[in-house]
């Protein structure tokens, strides 16, 4: 029956696109049409398939890029401002919200459920006095810590919480670097464990050498999400720590199943579009892998409201077409 196969891998191609709803597309299946497998009417079958899809989200849903969220990197006084601009949504800082004072983790949690736009994504996950790697690491103080974050993230409907805390995670001088590597596995794995059935992922930042002596390539990042091995830690790609440290964009390529968010820049750590930055190749690579997640702008800005407008104009023509 190759003819038959042909219609439903062309209908595969039109309704999969959307990776982030492939889990809902099988349940679909399973749920709504599982008679149609014991029977011979196959045609009808997954003609019924995509047309049930079509009318539920609409064929624009399913194929004109629309899970591609584009965020900007903020806190929450900018979240009227983002949401006007048209970004879909916020990336916050987590650690000044101050989660271990009972007072301001109550108000950081009537906060984020105030903002006018999604929280989808945290980034600074531990401030940099709480020492997740060294002599001087409470880990009592930092398991209460990351439960109170994991709390804050799901009251937030997070998906993304990004772990850069380049002052939190840097290795002492004299310290033994197998043992923090180690201790950086050993919160990971806390973190999975608090993670673990929210929804919420953490992505694992490399930073570049001047601000971080352990983690600095997507590479590294990937070994610890490796050596962890759970699927609430993943990987992050920041185009600013790439180019700094002069990392190959083709990292992307060969790192594609750990990806989890992106982080842009341009020139000097300004707004994306704004510099001499290789977007081509660097959008080029994550439209060729399927990258469906998020990705925020992270930069510095001399004129805000004018400096999200063009970094918005400039990024999101890359993802209509994915």
């Amino acid at each position: 029956m190759p003819h038959l196969w042909n219609i439903v891998f062309a209908h595969f191609t039109i309704i999969a696109q959307n990776a982030q709803r492939c889990t809902y597309i099988f349940n679909h299946v399973c749920v709504t049409f599982r008679g149609a497998f014991f029977t011979n009417d196959w045609l009808v079958f997954f003609h019924g398939f995509a047309a049930s899809l079509l009318l539920q989200y609409g064929y624009s849903q399913l194929t004109e890029g629309s899970c591609m969220r584009i965020g900007w990197c903020a806190s929450l006084k900018d979240a009227a401002l983002i949401k006007q601009i048209g970004f879909d949504f916020i990336e916050l800082p987590l650690a000044p919200f101050g989660l271990e004072n009972p007072d301001t983790f109550a108000e950081a949690k009537r906060a984020v459920a105030a903002s006018p736009l999604p929280t989808s994504a945290f980034n600074i996950f531990f401030p940099g006095q709480l020492k997740i790697v060294g002599p001087d690491t409470d880990p009592a103080r930092i398991r209460n810590y990351i439960a109170r974050a994991a709390e804050l993230l799901t009251a937030a409907k997070a998906e993304i919480i990004v772990l850069g805390s380049g002052g939190a995670r840097n290795v002492p001088e004299n310290w033994e670097r197998s043992h923090a590597e180690d201790q950086l596995v050993q919160v990971l794995n806390w973190c999975a464990d608090e993670l673990r059935g929210t929804g919420v992922t953490l992505a694992i930042e490399p930073l570049n050498r001047k601000e971080s002596n352990i983690i600095n390539s997507v590479a590294e990042g990937v070994h610890f999400a490796e050596a962890v091995n759970r699927p609430e830690i993943r990987v992050l790609a920041d185009f600013y720590h790439m180019d700094e440290d002069q990392e190959p964009l083709q990292e992307l390529l060969k790192h594609r199943d750990w990806l989890a968010h992106i982080h842009l820049a341009d020139t000097g750590r300004r707004h994306p579009g704004s510099g001499s930055y290789d977007y081509n190749t660097f959008f080029g690579y994550l439209q060729e892998i399927g990258y469906d997640g998020m990705i925020s702008a992270e930069c510095k800005v001399e004129q805000p409201e004018e400096d999200m407008r063009s970094s918005l104009a400039f990024a999101r023509p890359y993802w209509k077409a994915v």
